[in-house]
């Protein structure tokens, strides 16, 4: 039985997984991230050795997403637009000192952008007000089966 996430509102929410990440869609930007192509943008490729966080190279970021894949390495953000998944982001390891988040963008398969991180950087600051919490979830979607597999 295939599971559809139908919404009633149709604006954009962010989700982040220290508020609140709906397993469902979790789970569907996994299953893009493991089947989808993406591809690097213009945005990303300008970005490459401009600073310290982006001391990467684009064939780095690519093993890097090979590596999430291997593991199914779940989103940290996910974005919604019109009722869809459009953009998640997940963070993996990069090398022994430091980790990689990708922001991936659904619709265009892009790779938008990258950043480095030190892996014992844990972002403590994480504004919570940009995020939609549970509640929000539940009164704007509704869950749809059909036997579709």
């Amino acid at each position: 039985m295939k599971e559809e996430i139908l919404f009633a509102d149709k604006s954009t929410h962010l989700y982040h997984k220290e508020k609140f990440l709906p397993d469902q869609l979790a789970e569907q930007a996994v299953t893009i991230m493991q089947k989808t192509r993406f591809t690097a943008s213009k945005h990303l490729k300008e970005r490459v050795g401009i600073d310290k966080s982006h001391e990467f190279t684009i064939e780095k970021i690519y093993e890097a997403i090979e590596n999430a894949k291997a593991v199914n390495t779940k989103p940290f953000e996910i974005g919604t637009n019109n009722g869809l998944l459009s953009k998640f982001v997940i963070r993996t390891q990069y090398d022994a000192s430091r980790d990689i988040s990708i922001v991936f963008y659904c619709s265009i398969k892009k790779i938008w952008t990258a950043w480095l991180n030190d892996s014992n950087d844990l972002h403590t600051t994480l504004d919570e007000s940009k995020y939609a919490d549970k509640s929000k979830w539940e009164s704007e979607c509704k869950f749809h089966y059909d036997n579709d597999v």
